[in-house]
């Protein structure tokens, strides 16, 4: 894993310190996504899980639920549904009470994508209604663009009619 370092130069002099926790997992967080965009999963899913690990010992949400999602969907391309299901649960069970609405609503967004891989088709109508609540609300488009791709795959199926 990579050390960061905070390089600061003022008056012709140039420290070098290494990042605090906080500073070292929210990097971690950012560098993660970056990898799990690039495709590179399982070191975006170890970096990710070793944010994680630092902002929870921390006690530190700021960038944690983001974090917690992006394992969830690094999870779930690697169709590892059970582990995309424990993030995304995470999420829900233990940091509702943060008030983040939007990543509430990309956990309860990915349950609905991973029940459906699973064929669950029972589990997914509480929560699209939950994850659908939420983004109509509070405009989360993308997430309303994937409830709805989802929605489309399996109304013959289960009978969902939005």
């Amino acid at each position: 894993m990579p050390n960061f370092l905070f390089l600061e130069s003022s008056g012709g002099r140039t420290t070098i310190t290494k990042l605090q926790p906080k500073g070292e997992a929210v990097t971690l967080g950012f560098y993660g996504a970056v990898l799990l965009r690039k495709g590179d999963l399982d070191t975006a899913i170890d970096v990710l899980s070793q944010s994680a690990t630092t902002k929870r010992s921390i006690q530190d949400t700021s960038y944690l639920l983001e974090t917690i999602n992006l394992l969830g969907n690094a999870h779930e391309i690697l169709q590892r549904w059970i582990d995309a299901e424990k993030f995304y649960n995470e999420n829900l069970t233990e940091y509702r009470w943060t008030g983040r609405r939007y990543f509430e609503c990309g956990a309860l967004t990915g349950l609905v994508r991973v029940k459906h891989a699973q064929e669950n088709f029972a589990a997914i109508p509480p929560l699209l209604a939950e994850a659908e609540q939420l983004a109509e609300q509070y405009e989360y488009n993308d997430h309303l663009a994937s409830l709805r791709l989802t929605q489309g795959m399996t109304t013959d199926l289960i009978g969902l009619n939005g």
